[in-house]
């Protein structure tokens, strides 16, 4: 058996793998040390092989190397599907050292809460011992007050001490607005509310715009909500300046501050997993040059719920700005763009976002297990 890996740049897993296995009639990668596959990562790629026994994949989409790998290993299958032999190879190019984070966030989006509140109260639980939680939109199904205080009772249960901040999805709001005829009914903007004055009494600044955007802050750490969404499931955004507000506060950026991030449920026409499509915001341009002439924001999104196994990847970084796509903690689609996709690719995932003053990392978790996505990890 024989197996080649030539990487771009030191860290960088973008690169060209080679296998040659006699009898083998498919191969599977996975990031390794000396001691056999990471523990707790998922495999990296999964290719079948020709009938010489030989195969290749090209690994793209800027990932990383995770720093634990110091191996890449194959594992190669016989036609009777048992194991024929495995090899791993040291990584030509070692990772860089990794500056110490000084924020811990954990991002998930397209909750789609609906009567079983199981999954989303399933990950919740892995935002315990984070900084904040930042929930990019659809926390629940149908916008409905019974599935807002089922998201709210869930938060405020297991995340006691730790603060959510939320945008509206387009399932966050009923289909056909109804009149509020029940003091005290919940709703998208009361559950926002709650959550703001939440994260207050937990020691952060909040500003809430008219329009429903906001800001919340906390020492150097700025997170931007800006809602885009309404009834009859559209993406719009108020006519009411809210743009404008957000234009006025990037330019205000403070020089010690980090790179604000900027929630919005729905992607950027140009930074989609699959770009191509239509845009979803109807001020779409708009919205991308105010973000391309900021001194550089993060701007996370979901709404698509491609998973982030996908091939192209959901992390992307477009000059100073940064461009995440948290996927959804519902299970994922994958486009036929490979032959084989294990099952595991489109669980529901949630993403580690680790904040230093020089680097970003970025780093997929699945919800079912709780395991590392081995194709969702990214230096920044």
């Amino acid at each position: 058996m024989k197996l080649e890996y030539a990487q771009l740049r030191p860290g960088c897993a973008d690169g060209a793998c080679r296998i040659t296995a006699k009898g083998g009639i498919l191969a599977s990668l996975h990031w390794a040390d000396q001691n056999g596959p990471l523990e707790n990562w998922t495999q990296l790629a999964l290719l079948p092989l020709l009938p010489t026994g030989t195969g290749s994949y090209t690994l793209a989409g800027n990932r990383a190397v995770p720093p634990q790998a110091t191996h890449l290993l194959a594992q190669v299958i016989a036609a009777d599907f048992s194991l024929l032999d495995q090899l791993s190879i040291p990584i030509p190019l070692a990772t860089p050292p990794q500056e110490p984070p000084l924020y811990r966030l954990l991002v998930m989006t397209d909750l789609h809460l609906s009567r079983k509140p199981w999954q989303v109260r399933q990950a919740l639980t892995i935002a315990r011992g984070y900084d904040a939680l930042l929930i990019t939109g659809d926390l629940t199904n149908d916008g409905l007050p019974y599935q807002m205080e089922a998201v709210f009772d869930a938060i405020t249960e297991l995340l006691p001490d730790i603060a959510v901040f939320a945008v509206a999805g387009n399932h966050d709001y009923p289909l056909l607005p109804s009149p509020r005829v029940i003091q005290g009914a919940s709703d998208y903007p009361a559950l926002q509310q709650s959550l703001l004055k939440r994260a207050q009494k937990l020691g952060w600044h909040c500003i809430q715009h008219p329009s429903g955007a906001y800001l919340a802050a906390r020492n150097q750490l700025r997170i931007i909500g800006l809602n885009a969404t309404g009834h009859f499931r559209r993406f719009r955004f108020p006519e009411d300046g809210q743009l404008e507000w957000l234009s006025a506060l990037l330019s205000r950026q403070q020089p010690k501050t980090l790179r604000p991030l900027l929630l919005c449920h729905a992607p950027l026409a140009a930074h989609q997993p699959y770009p191509g499509s239509q845009p979803y915001l109807h001020r779409n341009r708009i919205l991308q040059q105010i973000v391309n002439d900021s001194a550089g924001v993060i701007f996370l999104s979901g709404h698509t719920h491609i998973s982030f196994n996908c091939r192209p990847g959901c992390a992307e970084q477009d000059g100073q700005n940064l461009y995440l796509n948290a996927g959804s903690i519902r299970p994922g689609s994958l486009p036929a763009d490979e032959l084989l996709q294990p099952e595991e690719w489109t669980h529901g995932n949630v993403v580690e976002l680790l904040l230093g003053r020089e680097s970003i990392t970025v780093s997929g978790i699945t919800v079912g297990n709780g395991r590392r996505i081995a194709r969702g990890f990214y230096r920044f």
